[in-house]
């Protein structure tokens, strides 16, 4: 929460040069955490969940009696860690459904009419972060963020999922592998620094789908301003060679694979072939492939050793082993992200903030498209 506002505040007076009141805005949160949880015991109709209600009729009686409007972009979703024996299908729809009882639930409350706080005109957003996959190589393979960017990709494309009626707004803020989880010896939580940096990249979407100010006509600025996750969005087999294209966050940026000796925001310890793999339909890798590639700024090119992809082939991007030398950290990790640090920084903490690539799989299968991404 203090990296959220805190960071906020960074940007409004670094990128626009006002204070807060010169932008005639408080910035309000609440905090309502518990550890260890699955996100059934978060869901509609727990404590929990009603307690998040509750502090929102609070915050909006609050603007009543001092006049002013009270805005919610969303929620800062902290949680899945207690999910990532749950299945990839399961914990997708617990996700997408509790985005959307949020939003109908936050917006009932805030749009009504009946006095100065009937300004909520959208629906609030879930802003969930990429859990690390543990165990390593467990039987869900990273079932938890690879969910949460699925949940994130749909509704950038506004796909709506077979058990909901309208399109999830789940924005996926950053994957955690390339964080430190020193003083954890669980290998799932970050100390304080990175824990503000959380914050942060929560704060760095909602300054760039709320804030900014964008030309809704030009379709690229629109883009942007969903805040879109990194992922494939177009994928090319030719004999051995795989080419990935990634849906990059702004313009001006561009894929980069960050290498780093310790967790300096940068990237992580270099993987092997940078995170990437040929995985079969179980999951073990099973055909070598060649040192991965940039082939443009926004692709990738995977090439096997020898041999053709095949349908049913699978490449996984962040799903072995982390090859890292920070203490405790047990989770799958890669090197993939753009140069987004190069010219945006959290000056609070002094570290760069790049975009790093989520866990995923990219199948190639006989279908129109020719590959799946899950």
């Amino acid at each position: 929460m203090f990296g959220l506002l805190g960071h906020n505040y960074e940007m409004l007076s670094s990128e626009r040069n006002l204070s807060v009141s010169d932008y005639g805005m408080y910035r309000v949160g609440a905090n309502n955490a518990a550890g260890s949880t699955t996100i059934a015991q978060n869901n509609k109709g727990t404590a929990r969940y009603n307690r998040t209600l509750a502090q929102i009729v609070q915050e909006k009686a609050w603007g009543a009696a001092n006049g002013v409007p009270v805005i919610c972009p969303g929620n800062l979703w902290l949680q899945g860690e207690g999910d990532n024996v749950n299945s990839k299908a399961y914990y997708l729809d617990k996700l997408t459904e509790l985005a959307i009882d949020y939003a109908a639930d936050i917006r009932a409350i805030l749009d009504g009419a009946d006095d100065v706080t009937a300004d909520q005109t959208f629906d609030p957003h879930l802003f969930t972060y990429a859990t690390c996959g543990r165990p390593v190589m467990d039987a869900q393979m990273s079932s938890v963020p690879r969910a949460q960017l699925q949940a994130a990709v749909d509704y950038f494309r506004g796909t709506i999922q077979p058990t909901q009626t309208k399109p999830a707004p789940v924005i996926l803020t950053c994957p955690t592998y390339f964080m430190s989880h020193e003083f954890d010896e669980t290998g799932i939580h970050v100390p304080a620094t990175w824990s503000y940096m959380l914050g942060a990249y929560g704060a760095l979407a909602i300054q760039r789908m709320f804030i900014d100010e964008w030309d809704d006509a030009d379709p690229e600025q629109a883009m942007n301003k969903r805040w879109p996750p990194m992922h494939p969005i177009d994928v090319k087999f030719i004999g051995n060679t795989a080419l990935l294209k990634y849906q990059m966050r702004l313009p001006g940026t561009k894929l980069q694979f960050g290498v780093s000796s310790f967790p300096d925001g940068e990237g992580v310890s270099e993987q092997e072939n940078y995170g990437f793999a040929v995985y079969d339909t179980v999951g073990a890798a099973y055909k070598s492939i060649a040192t991965p590639e940039l082939v443009a700024p926004d692709t990738v090119a995977i090439r096997l050793a020898s041999g053709s992809f095949a349908d049913g082939d699978r490449i996984g991007y962040a799903m072995d082993q982390a090859a890292t030398n920070w203490t405790f950290f047990t989770g799958n990790a890669g090197n993939l992200r753009d140069n987004h640090g190069d010219f945006h920084r959290c000056e609070a903490m002094n570290l760069p903030m790049h975009n790093f690539v989520t866990p995923h799989f990219v199948t190639k299968d006989a279908g129109t498209a020719g590959w799946t991404l899950s």
